[in-house]
């Protein structure tokens, strides 16, 4: 049973095989096909940024870094005013004529005076005098107890014999009381070129002048100091961080990558949990390997990647037709995979679990595109850098070290979101100082931020058409039409293009008439021919879908008559020559050896092809021609004149005296022998005489009975420019004359031409000399009388007869 089975099977697909290849094959194209970025710059413009700012690692405010995101680009700017410290030294030394109080810090211990002045200095500025100045004060606890009527108040400022007073109190209406903080100061800055030597060096003389009499108060007098406003080091670390997170990323583009389905393959030593692959006994190797799968059209093979933590290695093996494959290799995200078309990827997994394998297309590619410009200088560079990432994982990171512009790319396949995810993206800065407390502008942007990578395909599907089946026609019979019926998804059907072509042209042609195919069934012929038949849809353009069928046209064959050649209705015979006529036939179906000729005349014959007639009289005949290839006859009447006729052609040319040159500038004849070789008389035969293809004379003979040779002269005055000349007669140029060869009516002559001789005898040749000259014009004058009496009294056109 199981051999009857298994034949059955062969048969049935023996069967079939017909009708498989009358199956219309199909396919599709892809109608556009469009690159672009999966995210690109416009981002950087996307209000949902979400800026922190910090100070260290504090958790605290940042004081001089900020983030904004505006203009496509995200900018982070490091801005640090002068760093200003205001610093107060007290005077250490009274030099005042009665000395003591009025130093050090306010205490609340104080020296006074009614009148002589208090002089204090000595200020110990060593711990900032390597700093840069910008503001003085003169700083002084004191009080005046009572209001100045009359006397008064001076402070002034000495330096090496400059002295600047600063400050005078009189005519108060009350108390000063300065002695507790706020102390009395004031700016002395532009007083002195100040330096901190003349702070240093500086006396302060604090005075009560009074007028005499009775005082009106007096002057009290806690510390004196100067203020200095001065610049002072700077250090601290800041960060600014910019968050952007889109929601189901995936769903509003699309992403170039590939999730391979690990529910699918095979697995040998692994089992599928919740959280991926697993192996089944820890620490035994397993494997699995995926199905296979096809690069998307029109794009390339990016990098591999999983997901997960595991222990193993993965392995890739391709193949371009689906059907050779290479050999297993290992693999890695560090290098692209193959460029085939087809992929087979196989995990080996010992410990852990494989959540995720990823084949990414087009190798994704961050592109991110910094400017840093500024005091690049403000900032310690290994301490200072602008990092991306994405789905919180780190993808680069940038030391700032110097301004310019900078550009970064970094393949990101394993990082771009899954189906459902959320983009996520951080772009940070960082900024470490530590100097002198400049100004400085430091700002960081972030210009370009993009994927590249992505792609979309729109596909057009292929023309679908009616089925044909295979016929059969008749030979020399009609042909026929057949409509093809067809839609299409994108183009109209108008716009659909048919095409078809026969397989054997000579028994059957095929072309398209207004989308229906006709088919035309080319004269005497029959056998097999295949009919393909194609429509095309987008038409202009490169690719296109293109439905095609085959079918099968038998044409049955019919016994048909031989084909015989028209020949002239009338045939002329030359008696008692026998003449050959060519009889051209054909059959179809049959060689010419198996056609029979036949004549209803016996002294018609055929022989190698030709018909030969010989008759034996003149005279006039019907003659049927018949053809048979044994089932069907052809025949064909001529008429058959059989008559005697004149054969005239040129026996020889000659020169007089048949010399074989002659001399230049002589008068010569050229004589031309005339036979007929035929059966018949010819008249009036018209001569022309010719000399290198040129005539230059004519001649007419009157008769010349059959076997008569005729003579005729031409005259010709050899010319003294040449050394050689052709001279040619021809009969019956007009060909007036009926005869039985034509080819015959001319013949020719080479002829030298010599320079006269000179005698050598001086006299002699003078004499000669003249009377050749005498000679010549006397011939040349007898030529034109004798042409003109020609023309006058002889018939028009004749020259000469003999």
């Amino acid at each position: 049973m199981a051999s009857q089975n298994s034949t059955s099977t062969i048969l049935v697909a023996f069967l079939l095989l017909p009708l498989l290849a009358a199956v219309p094959t199909t396919a599709r194209v892809v109608d556009s096909m469009e690159s672009f970025n999966t995210f690109d710059s416009s981002i950087l413009s996307m209000e949902d940024w979400v800026f922190t700012n910090q100070a260290g690692w504090s958790g605290d405010a940042a004081e001089f870094t900020t983030g904004m995101s505006a203009d496509s680009k995200v900018s982070f700017t490091h801005s640090r005013p002068l760093n200003l410290e205001s610093s107060t030294f007290w005077a250490q030394e009274n030099a005042s004529e009665y000395g003591g109080g009025a130093v050090g810090a306010p205490d609340g211990t104080y020296s006074w005076t009614l009148g002589p002045e208090i002089v204090v200095n000595t200020f110990d500025v060593s711990t900032v005098e390597n700093t840069a100045l910008h503001d003085v004060f003169l700083v002084v606890s004191f009080t005046i107890p009572n209001a100045l009527n009359q006397d008064s108040v001076r402070f002034s400022i000495d330096d090496a014999g400059h002295n600047e007073l600063v400050k005078t109190w009189a005519h108060t209406q009350a108390a000063v009381d300065k002695m507790n903080s706020p102390y009395w100061e004031i700016n002395v800055s532009s007083s002195f070129e100040w330096t901190w030597s003349i702070i240093s060096g500086a006396e302060i003389t604090l005075d009560y002048v009074s007028v005499g009499g009775t005082d009106d108060s007096q002057l009290q007098i806690d510390a004196v100091g100067i203020r200095v406003v001065h610049q002072t080091s700077s250090w601290g670390v800041e960060t600014s961080v910019a968050e952007l997170e889109i929601p189901d990323f995936s769903g509003s583009a699309q992403l170039p990558i590939m999730e391979l389905n690990m529910t699918n393959g095979d697995w040998q030593g692994l089992t599928l949990t919740s959280c991926g692959l697993e192996a089944s006994s820890q620490g035994v190797e397993g494997t699995w390997t995926s199905e296979i799968v096809q690069r998307p059209y029109g794009q390339n093979w990016g990098r591999i990647s999983s997901a997960g933590t595991w222990t193993g290695s993965l392995e890739v093996t391709s193949s371009d037709d689906g059907l050779s494959w290479s050999g297993w290799s290992q693999t890695a995200f560090s290098s692209i995979l193959p460029t085939s078309e087809y992929l087979q990827i196989k995990v080996k997994l010992s410990d852990g679990c494989i959540e995720r394998v990823r084949l990414d297309i087009n190798d994704p590619t961050l592109h991110i595109s910094i400017n840093v410009h500024g005091d690049a200088d403000s900032i310690i560079s290994n301490g200072s850098r602008v990092q991306v990432s994405m789905q919180n994982e780190l993808v680069h990171r940038f030391d700032i070290n110097a301004v310019g512009t900078y550009s970064h790319s970094i393949s990101i396949g394993d990082l771009l979101p899954a189906d459902g995810e959320p983009l996520i993206l951080h772009l940070a800065s960082a900024f470490t100082w530590d100097d002198g407390g400049d100004a400085k502008d430091l700002v960081v942007e972030v210009t370009g931020l993009e994927v590249d990578g992505g792609y979309s395909l729109a596909w057009d599907e292929t023309p679908d058409c009616g089925f044909i089946a295979d016929f059969e026609l008749t030979e020399d019979g009609a042909g026929r039409i057949l409509p093809v019926q067809c839609t299409d998804d994108l183009t109209a059907v108008e716009d659909l293009e048919f095409a078809v072509s026969s397989s054997d042209i000579s028994v059957i042609e095929a072309d398209i008439i207004e989308e229906q195919i006709r088919i035309k069934l080319v004269p005497e012929a029959s056998g097999v021919a295949v009919i393909s038949v194609s429509v095309m849809d987008r038409p202009g353009k490169e690719e296109r879908n293109t439905w095609s069928q085959e079918f099968t046209v038998t044409v049955q064959n019919v016994n048909d008559a031989p084909v015989f050649s028209t020949l002239a209705s009338e045939i002329l015979v030359s008696l008692p020559s026998t003449t050959l006529v060519d009889l051209e036939f054909s059959d179809i179906d049959n060689s010419n050896n198996e056609l029979s000729v036949s004549f209803d005349y016996s002294w018609a014959t055929f022989e190698s092809g030709k018909m030969k007639l010989q008759p034996a009289t003149t005279g006039e005949w019907e003659l049927t021609i018949t053809i048979s290839d044994g089932t069907n006859t052809v025949s064909q009447v001529v008429t058959v004149v059989a008559m005697a006729l004149p054969d005239i052609y040129v026996e020889s040319v000659e020169v007089s005296d048949s010399a074989d040159h002659v001399e230049a500038g002589d008068v010569v004849e050229v004589v031309g022998w005339i036979r007929n070789q035929g059966q018949a008389d010819a008249d009036f035969i018209s001569i022309r005489c010719l000399v290198d293809g040129q005539l230059f004379d004519v001649a007419i003979i009157d008769l010349v009975a059959p076997g008569q040779l005729r003579r005729v002269v031409c005259n010709w005055q050899v010319p003294t420019n040449d050394d050689v000349a052709l001279l040619t007669i021809v009969l019956d140029h007009g060909l007036t004359i009926r005869e039985s060869d034509e080819s015959n009516n001319n013949a020719s002559k080479v002829i030298s031409i010599t320079e006269p001789e000179i005698t050598s005898t001086g006299s002699d040749s003078v004499s000669a000399g003249l009377t050749n000259e005498v000679k010549i014009s006397a011939a040349v004058g007898l030529i034109l009388i004798l042409i003109t009496g020609f023309f006058i009294f002889a018939p028009k056109g004749i020259r000469k007869i003999e």
